[in-house]
């Protein structure tokens, strides 16, 4: 999908579908990057721990190649990444578009409230 001539690879939260071959790379070269608890059998300090749930989405598919695919152009986009831009998309007037799921959705009840049977 792009908006704007935009796509994942421009830091927008925009879909878009891959192989099993680019997942395999995609996630080997993630790894390369981040690092994890541990690094050559020291523990990390925590704020350099799992660096890669900070990783932006132009870093993590950035070798993820979409010239030559099937693009489709969205007539509108809101990024929600941010309240800022939730709160932008739940005052615009495509909201309207889409439709509230039907309640088999949100009528899971595996837990029960406290106090109710």
């Amino acid at each position: 999908m792009t908006h704007d001539k935009k796509t994942v690879k421009d830091n927008e939260y925009l879909s878009f579908t891959f192989s099993p071959e680019d997942f395999i790379r995609i996630r080997r070269e993630f790894r390369k990057e981040a690092t994890n608890e541990y690094f050559d059998g020291k523990k990390l300090p925590q704020e350099k721990r799992y660096s890669g749930r900070h990783f932006s989405l132009d870093k993590v598919f950035d070798s993820v190649i979409l010239e030559g695919s099937m693009t489709l152009e969205l007539p509108w986009y809101h990024n929600i990444g941010s309240w800022d831009g939730y709160c932008e998309y739940l005052a615009s007037p495509n909201r309207t578009l889409i439709e509230r799921p039907s309640k088999i959705i949100f009528n899971y009840k595996e837990f029960c409230p406290i106090g109710q049977k």
